[in-house]
């Protein structure tokens, strides 16, 4: 498997068995676009390495258990508080630093201030805007909401349908595939009902759950830390 450096928008010089385009490929380029483009650089990324070597696998990035605002499709449920129960809630009210948790950042260049009560977390998190409503961070799914209905369609059918199997996903004619990612261990202390282990482990186990109907190969350690590969072929 290649995965290509940050800035990379051209296409591998030799086909491999299967190319893997991370989130932050190309995040030089697409966390300047306003709102964040990386969805379409990923399908554009994969759409160059396709048209150079037409049998190559081609994989993109997703996350089942953190909600990454720059894709276009989480973010578009980000910023509309119709579906905040989506996603998880945030409880705690100072952070160790002295700033307010909620607060931070979005817009071109990162120059306008928003808060939200859902939780949220600058790890990673480039500067930019991640839409109107929400400042950037890492956000996370709430997966006790998977049959909960949102103008007609439940988070599963959105998740499966659109999230994964959408035109930014495998719908695009590059997309050959995906390689599934995500992490609890840096948010156990601050979601709501989260407190301890067995709090967040349901939410983990949701998300496993969910990830299993689309994915045939999954594997979750002990730290809480799911990782889970699925392959379209075409």
């Amino acid at each position: 498997m290649l995965s290509w450096p940050l800035a990379c928008l051209t296409a591998p010089v030799a086909p491999v068995w299967t190319v893997a385009v991370d989130w932050s490929n190309a995040k030089q380029v697409w966390s300047l676009a306003s709102p964040f483009n990386c969805s379409e650089m990923l399908d554009e990324q994969a759409a160059r390495t396709k048209a150079a070597h037409p049998e190559q696998r081609v994989w993109i990035y997703r996350n089942s258990i953190l909600a990454l605002p720059w894709l276009s499709a989480v973010r578009a449920k980000l910023n509309d508080p119709a579906y905040a129960s989506w996603f998880m809630h945030s409880t705690e009210a100072n952070a160790t630093n002295g700033t307010d948790p909620k607060c931070g950042t979005t817009g071109p260049n990162g120059t306008v201030k928003r808060c939200t009560d859902l939780w949220h977390d600058p790890n990673q998190t480039p500067l930019g805007d991640c839409g109107p409503n929400i400042p950037c961070g890492e956000y996370a799914f709430d997966m006790r909401s998977a049959n909960t209905s949102v103008n007609g369609q439940t988070m599963i059918d959105w998740f499966i349908n659109d999230y994964v199997l959408g035109f930014n996903g495998s719908g695009h004619p590059a997309v050959s595939g995906y390689f599934f990612d995500g992490a609890w261990k840096h948010a156990l202390r601050n979601v709501t009902h989260c407190q301890g282990t067995n709090g967040c482990r349901s939410r983990l186990n949701a998300a496993t759950q969910i990830t299993g109907t689309i994915s045939p190969k999954k594997t979750t350690s002990r730290s809480g830390r799911l990782r889970s590969t699925l392959m379209l072929t075409r």
